[in-house]
């Protein structure tokens, strides 16, 4: 699961993670070790951003995108990831976002929360595909939602911008969880035709404090 404010990119960086594991390259800081299958499932851009970011990214063959409408349902349709996943043969599934692809859930109720992500989660462990979750963050910083959110998801990454970067394209990635292998350490990464690795802004990189 990737959280973040809306407006800080997740699905853009969702998008780039997908076209280097549909290229088998290696993007942001994350290793790539070989090409595979991608599917996206979209229900926040609309047609025309996502084409629009997609032909930014070079749009690899490898990627399937399918672009839903407000009635799909993604509780009511876990089959059809399965089928993605066992029968076409994908191994990235991103979907954007939870709020809208589970339009009919309550992201507060515990067991609502928990029984959607587990149900979600044994396709991935039965089709052994990778999937990806876009979530919007709370006026607090955290996970919108129950606290059930963070419980079953592998790994959680929060995605945010320093308040006084000079720099409107960099952006934080913060594991708070991480139960398949040692947390990475918090990265940073630049948001422009693509998405390159960067470094944590330099004191003069920073607008100064004001009271």
């Amino acid at each position: 699961m990737v959280v973040g404010e809306p407006g800080q990119g997740k699905s853009y960086l969702a998008l780039a993670l997908a076209a280097g594991v549909a290229e088998g390259q290696d993007t942001a800081g994350f290793t790539i070790p070989k090409r595979r299958n991608v599917a996206i499932v979209d229900a926040e851009n609309g047609q025309g951003e996502l084409h629009r970011r997609l032909a930014s990214l070079n749009y690899p063959a490898g990627m399937k995108v399918a672009v839903t409408d407000s009635g799909f349902d993604v509780e009511q349709n876990l089959y059809q990831l399965e089928e993605a996943g066992s029968e076409l043969g994908t191994d990235l599934i991103v979907l954007d976002s939870l709020r809208t692809l589970w339009p009919n859930g309550d992201e507060n109720e515990s067991d609502a929360v928990t029984k959607l992500l587990t149900g979600i989660q044994h396709v991935a462990r039965s089709t052994d595909t990778a999937i990806v979750i876009l979530h919007h963050r709370n006026k607090s910083g955290g996970y919108r939602g129950s606290g059930a959110m963070a419980a079953v998801p592998e790994i959680m990454i929060h995605m945010g911008s320093h308040p006084r970067d000079k720099d409107q394209a960099r952006r934080s990635l913060w594991w708070e969880k991480c139960r398949v292998g040692r947390r990475p350490s918090k990265s940073w990464v630049r948001l422009a035709d693509g998405v390159e690795e960067a470094f944590a802004p330099a004191s003069d990189e920073l607008w100064p404090q004001t009271n």
